[in-house]
This record gives structure tokens, sequence and C-alpha cells, in this order.
């Protein structure tokens, strides 16, 4: 009987990852791209590999819009650091090739304003990998999407804040912008690109109802949604107490995923049965070439002007908490994670405008069972 729970469970566990794939755009491209993500998602749960399952790369800080949470001009405002060439990323997707990594999500800032964008996109669909993009959509108009499709775009991202145009102008400080992103997402979806919406949410989508008003939105538009917490990193660390998900909202967003087949989190996406992908199957490279576990926790592990990728990897793999693993996300739900490992790099003046954060002047780096620990 335990052997059959067992069995079960693993297929439980594989049938969700495909809704996932499905809810990515993945099982609708290569199946170059699936069989890798597969074969990597079995390395990790069976044979306990730790391998890098998508990297996102943040192309360039500049960007169209100010939204009142974002933490881009914190990475940007360093007044140090090498910004990443075009052939120094060319050569981060042959990395990430040898690798065998399946997956290559370019971000901002705007990716859309960076002129090697479709470059990027191309030449890494020819190196066997995925591309996709998120975006605030703003620049996608028909003949930018048709240039992203024909260099072989994956998937694109697309974000909103609200169902109401006025809230959008106000956080992003760009007019029309709920409107260009939808009309983004509608052109993109008649090309045959596939095209899907994010939202971030705080406690206040949950208690005005909003939360559901965004889901009816994607459903009536026929396209894949996902969901991102606030988290206190940036501009939205001053007011995090205010915004971070009480533990009923949590459990609220899970259950929207259950019920929605399109809908799907940060969490859910990525996490494949074994855990919080940050550090473990996910890292990020800002537009300086810092390697980040995650762009929620401003961490450098190193740089990639100094080390390869996977000897970076390796380096964050001694880390505790990237070493066993967390089974949510620690840097939107755990207090105490935000208190002692976030929090410093947004109130200590010698941190806060070096961000990402060496790992080696962070405050709690080598202390006993701190999960900076190495």
């Amino acid at each position: 009987m335990r052997r059959k729970n067992s069995k079960r469970s693993q297929l439980k566990i594989i049938l969700t990852m495909a809704k996932s794939l499905f809810l990515m755009g993945v099982m609708e491209c290569k199946p170059s791209f699936f069989y890798k993500l597969i074969k990597g998602y079995l390395e990790v749960k069976y044979f306990g590999r730790k391998k890098i399952q998508y990297l996102e790369i943040m192309s360039t800080h500049a960007c169209n819009a100010e939204c009142d949470h974002c933490s881009n001009t914190y990475y940007d405002n360093r007044g140090k650091g090498v910004l990443l060439t075009k052939e120094k990323i060319e050569n981060i997707i042959c990395q990430a090739g040898a690798m065998d990594i399946p997956l290559i999500v370019f971000l901002g800032g705007e990716p859309m304003l960076d002129p090697n964008i479709y470059h990027y996109v191309k030449y890494t669909w020819e190196r066997g990998i995925m591309p996709m993009i998120g975006t605030n959509g703003q620049l996608l108009n028909k003949e930018n999407l048709k240039r992203l499709k024909n260099a072989h775009i994956g998937a694109i991202a697309v974000t909103i804040y609200s169902t109401d145009p006025k809230e959008n102008e106000s956080i992003t400080k760009v007019e029309n912008y709920l409107q260009n992103a939808l009309n983004a997402v509608k052109t993109g979806s008649s090309l045959g690109i596939n095209m899907s919406l994010k939202s971030v949410v705080n406690k206040k989508h949950f208690e005005s109802g909003e939360i559901n008003r965004i889901v009816d939105l994607a459903s009536s538009l026929g396209i894949r949604l996902s969901f991102n917490p606030v988290v206190p990193t940036g501009s939205a660390y001053d007011n995090y107490q205010n915004d971070i998900l009480e533990k009923k909202m949590q459990d609220e967003l899970d259950n929207l995923v259950k019920e929605n087949s399109f809908l799907t989190t940060h969490l859910t996406s990525n996490y494949f049965g074994y855990g919080c992908p940050a550090g473990k199957a996910y890292m990020g490279i800002s537009a300086y070439g810092d390697v980040i576990p995650c762009f929620f926790m401003p961490l450098s592990y190193g740089n990639i002007w100094e080390n390869n990728l996977k000897e970076i990897h390796q380096r964050m793999l001694k880390t505790s908490l990237f070493k066993e693993g967390a089974k949510t996300c620690v840097a939107a739900y755990d207090v105490e994670f935000i208190n002692e490992v976030i929090a410093p790099c947004f109130v200590e003046e010698k941190l806060k405008d070096k961000l990402p954060v060496s790992i080696e002047k962070h405050p709690s780096f080598n202390k006993d069972l701190n999960p900076l620990y190495i």
C-alpha cells in the first residue's frame, strides 16, 4: 500500500510539473526544452543534484516606468562596476548552454529598451535554450512583436498592477499603461506568441477584491496569469509591514491557483515539488554582472566578470539556505529572514547604495545558524 501511495505521489508531482510547464508555454515550444526541464527535475528530485533550471539576465537598467515598489534604481545606484556588454551576455548564454540550463528570461529595467534584445533572443534559441522576456509591455507594438517572433521568442510575460487604469498609472507614472499592456498581450497572442500576464499583489488586492478582478481579466483574455506577492526590496521595503501578505491571504492565493488552471504564482510555477528554486534551481544576473540567488534577495555571490557561472553557483550552494532549500518564499513571507537578511541591505548606509550586497560584506555573513553561513 505504501508503495502504491508513493507512486501516486510521484505521478501527482509529474502532472503538477507538466501543468506548470504548460502555463509557462514550454510544452508549446521545442520538445528539447521540455526534455531538458523533465531531465533536470528528475536529477534534482531523485538524484539530489543541484541544477539550474532557469536563469534571469538583467540586460539593462534603463526603464520607461517609475514603479513605486521597484528595486531597479537601487541596483543601478552603485557608482561602480562594469555594465554587461553584448559580447559578455553572449558569453553568459554560452555558459548557460554548457550547464544545460533550459530557460533564460531577459529582464530589466525594461528589456525592450535594450537595442540588442532581438539578438539575445535569437542567440539564446540557436543554442538550444528557450528565451523568454518579462516586460511592462509599453513598447510591444505589432512591429516589435513580429521581430521577437522571428527571433523565436518562447514566451512573453507582461506586468499589470490592477484592472483600474488610473491605479496602474499611479504606480508606474506611465499614461495609458494598462491599455498599452493589454494591447500588447492581445496583439502578441494574435501573432501566435505565448503571452501571459503577471501582477504584483499586496494586502490591498485581497481586501478590495482586486485580486479576483485580475483573475477574471486574464480568464476573459484566455491567457495565463502569474501572481508575485510584494517583496520588501527596493522602494517596497519602506512600507512592507503594511503590504506583506498575511497567512490567510497566502492560503487564499494558493486556493486560487488550485481553482484556476491558467493561474500560477512565482512559487508554484518553479517549485516542481522540491522547494524554493532560489540559488538551487534558479539564479539571476544583474546588469553589472553580479550573480544573485533571486532578484528578491539583493545578495551577490560573485561577479561574472571575475568568475564563471558554474563556479559562482557552486559557491552559492555552500550556503545553508540554498543547500537545504526552503519550502516557501522566505523573501516574501518569512519575517525573520526579512529582518536578518534583507533589512540590512536597505537600512545600513554603507550597504544600501551598493546593491546587490557582496555576501562577504553582509553583517550576517559567516554567523552560526544564519542562512548566509558558509
